[in-house]
Parts: C-alpha cells; structure tokens; sequence
C-alpha cells in the first residue's frame, strides 16, 4: 500500500534552514545590486549533494532587479494611470515584497507622493495587510519604493493588491496562487529493459508545471539523519487522469548509491520518501492564458502574480522496498 502527503517548503519536519540576504528595514536605505536585499528561501540543512534551484533563484532575483532597475520610467497621459507596480506573492516565502513607482505625465523627474499605501486582501477571508514600505537607492542616486509584508500565502487562494496615493488614487490587481496538484502513485511495474519503475498521475494536470524536480529522501547506515538527493531524469506520458510521471525506481537506485559511494550491491539504505518539488506560476506570467478574475492591472501597469511552490511525497510499502533493494523505515 502506498499513502500521499504534501508539505510545504520550511513546513514542519522539513530538515530546512531559512537563508537570508540583508535588506533595508524601514528608515534605512540600501544600495544594488540584490546582494543588499533581504531574500527569504529555504535550502535543505546539512545536504552536500542536493543541487540548487536554479529557477526558483532565478524568481526570487526578479523582484530585486525590478528594486534596483532605475531605468524604467513610468510614464502615461491617462489620467487613470497611477502607479506601475512588479512582484509577486510565494507560497514558500514569508516575507513579499512589491516594488512601486507613481506614473508621471512626462520623463521629467518628480518627487514620489509622501503618501502611499500597499494593502492586499484575502479574498477568501478578507483578512487585510498593510504592507510596510522602505526606500532603496537607485543606480541614479534616487530614492525608490519597495513594499514588504510578512503574511502566509496558500496554494490555490486568492488576492487582490490595493496601492493608494495621499489623494485617493488607487491601482489594484487580482491574483489567484496556483492550487496543489494532487498525485496519485501507481504499482510498480517492469519499466526500461524489464527493471521497476512506477507512473505517478497528476490528477486534473495535463501540462508539466513549471518546475518539477523528483527527489529522494534516504537514511544512510549507522546515521540517523536523512540526505535528500535531486536532479534525477523522469519521463513523462500522457493519461486519462492526467499527466503521468515515469519515474525509472531501480535506476535511480544505482545512482544513488553512486552518489553516496556505495556498492551497487548495497541493501542497506533506507528509503523514507520519494517526492515531487513542484513550483507553479500564476496566469499572470503568461498573458495569453489569463482569466478574468486575475486579470491586468486596474488603473496603472506593471507586473502582479504569484508562485506556489511545495514538496508533494509518498512512500512505498516494505515489500515494494525490499524488491528495489532499500531497508523500510522504522
């Protein structure tokens, strides 16, 4: 028998330190590029082998660059355009942040309104936060705004984004976070030349996300802490349920008992879980596929979206990990 569970990155029982790269707090000014920006991530505690994700770097560096970038000018003769704004929310950070700029009628340089409020709404619950804002120094040795907010953001909810000058201007956006894919793990079954593999569905999912990383957790012998190990090939078929994923179990094995420089013969490590580290991107980043309720930005331009990001794992039973050549937890 095999059983399902989800956590989130950073959830409980995650082996995980939070990384943090300095930013400016309120009343202080900090200078590009990135590395003077606060960046909340997690990276799995005391694992030599696991690669970095790139991509979800790569997301985060967006926001920062958009920080720094003085060369953007925000400029519009409708009178219905009041801020430009670019960020996102990450269901495996928590803190966000959202760079805003007041559009002008010309490219001559005005003062920022010494007035503005960030707010974002839960749609669900409509719960409210008002975002806290610090100023970072341009290339230019101008002054621009970035807004933060510590505030948890699930997979699959909804929320709206209010900016607000000193006299009642007001430009908003609408994101929906991408809801968790459900899987459902299949037997194992005789894959390439005749060795076990298993096809995992993503139920309701017939596109691959974004990002999907396929890992295992693994306790080595004579240690009672677990290594993870990423960066393995997977195939993928379509189904009737949606897509599957082909995941060459008895492979992988052989890999990773390279990686750990263990015989192949080795019956000793224990598999605790295989998983899918899966990272989603919200309509927004593909303006082709965007739905109404998380349409453009009302009343100004820019970029506002958001990024579900979490580990869906399963186990397999004792006789499934005795026929791949693994000790069973416990």
């Amino acid at each position: 028998m095999m059983r399902t569970s989800e956590r989130e990155k950073g959830g409980v029982g995650e082996r995980e330190e939070k990384v943090k790269t300095r930013f400016s707090l309120p009343g202080q000014e900090a200078s590009c590029p990135g590395k003077e920006l606060v960046l909340l991530h997690w990276r799995k505690k005391n694992n030599p082998v696991k690669h970095a994700p790139v991509l979800s770097l790569a997301l985060s560096l967006l926001l920062v660059l958009a920080a720094c970038d003085d060369s953007f000018t925000p400029v519009s003769e409708d009178k219905t355009d009041f801020f430009a704004v670019s960020g996102f929310l990450d269901t495996a950070a928590d803190t966000h942040f959202v760079r805003v700029s007041p559009v002008r009628e010309t490219v001559a340089p005005s003062e920022e309104p010494e007035v503005i409020q960030v707010m974002t709404t839960h749609l669900a619950t409509g719960a409210q936060t008002v975002w806290q804002d610090s100023l970072v120094l341009l290339d230019n040795n101008r002054t621009g705004r970035l807004f933060f907010a510590q505030i948890p953001v699930g997979p699959g909810e909804t929320y709206r984004l209010e900016v607000r000058g000193a006299e009642g201007e007001m430009t908003h956006a609408v994101t929906r976070v991408p809801p968790r894919i459900r899987l459902a793990p299949g037997p194992l079954v005789p894959g390439f030349n005749q060795r076990f593999a298993q096809r995992v569905t993503l139920l309701d999912q017939f596109l691959m996300p974004f990002r999907a990383d396929l890992i295992y957790e693994v306790t080595l012998p004579g240690s009672d802490e677990p290594v993870t190990l990423t960066s393995f090939f997977i195939g993928t078929a379509p189904g009737p349920d949606g897509l599957q994923v082909i995941i060459n179990l008895e492979f992988h094995r052989e890999e990773i008992l390279t990686r750990l420089g263990l015989p192949r013969t080795d019956s000793t490590v224990v598999l605790n879980r295989i998983g899918l580290e899966i990272e989603q991107l919200s309509a927004e980043w593909s303006a082709e596929d965007t739905p109404e309720v998380s349409g453009p930005i009302k009343n100004g331009f820019g970029f506002f979206g958001s990024v579900s990001r979490y580990t869906a794992s399963w186990t397999l039973d004792a006789a499934d990990l005795k026929r791949l050549g693994y000790r069973a937890p416990g």
